[in-house]
């Protein structure tokens, strides 16, 4: 392999992980020791089998993408080159073996029959997978791909995922868009009091309980919260809840001040 020193700085950073009891660390750790092993004695086959799952064991093992596609080049199997060297250059942070890895995609695509696919995504930025391998973010203007079928993911921690099977004819490029729909998302709101008890809590409006209330699981968006009690000033606030956050409000509501009363005891009275 071009890159020994990369295979056995792998070795060391993944028994780091095992040290540190991650189960998925300890998964990919194991995969990518087994496919330096399998570089050491030219197995390429069986190290290509074992980058890819290292990968399937950890989505952002950064290495197994490069070494999946190093050895993919060195067996031929452009399938491989495509995919793996692209996950890899979409999560490298820019280093000489960018180019290798550029390189060896230009040499895949040069070969008769590349199809190729556009994919575009409502809202964008959206990370697209193809066959569980990531290759970019949309907009994906004609990524070269072999001819076959695939299995068309995009994912986003805020929105539902997508997927589709798309077909890659020979010589063609396919397009492809996607609405994605927004997931609900949740945070906690905590409302505490002054005086702690008997104020009616408001959301929107809409009664929320009597005070103590427990925490409430609310969607992540802005809220109206109006906090009224028999004697007090009507306390009234705009919020908003934050994803997987608790926002604690904290309140105190001033005691009414009595009108003054025309005709009271001073009425009428001399200075």
């Amino acid at each position: 392999m071009n890159h020994p020193g990369r295979l056995s700085w792998i070795v060391v950073v993944f028994l780091l992980g095992l040290v540190l009891g991650r189960a998925e660390a300890q998964d990919s750790g194991a995969a990518m020791q087994r496919g330096a092993k399998y570089v050491r004695a030219r197995n390429y086959p069986k190290a290509l089998e074992a980058f890819l799952e290292a990968i399937k064991a950890d989505p952002a093992q950064l290495d197994a993408y490069y070494n999946a596609g190093t050895i993919a080049q060195k067996l031929g199997r452009c399938l491989y080159v495509l995919m793996y060297y692209r996950g890899f250059l979409y999560m490298s942070p820019g280093t000489a073996d960018d180019k290798t890895a550029r390189d060896d995609i230009a040499k895949c695509e040069a070969k008769p029959g590349i199809g190729g696919l556009s994919v575009k995504s409502e809202p964008p930025a959206i990370e697209a997978y193809l066959d569980g391998v990531v290759v970019g973010r949309t907009p994906i203007t004609e990524v070269k791909l072999l001819p076959g079928t695939y299995r068309l993911e995009l994912k986003h921690p805020d929105y539902i995922e997508t997927s589709e099977e798309v077909v890659i004819a020979t010589g063609e490029t396919r397009e492809t868009s996607r609405t994605l729909e927004h997931k609900l998302l949740y945070g906690e709101l905590e409302i505490r009091t002054v005086p702690a008890e008997g104020v009616q809590v408001y959301l929107d409006d809409k009664p929320a309980g009597t005070t103590p209330v427990q925490k409430m699981r609310l969607e992540t968006r802005k809220y109206l919260i109006r906090l009224e009690k028999s004697g007090f000033e009507t306390w009234i606030r705009n919020v908003v809840i934050g994803r997987d956050r608790t926002l604690t409000v904290n309140a105190t509501l001033e005691v009414t001040v009595p009108p003054e009363i025309p005709g009271g005891p001073d009425a009428g009275t001399k200075k």
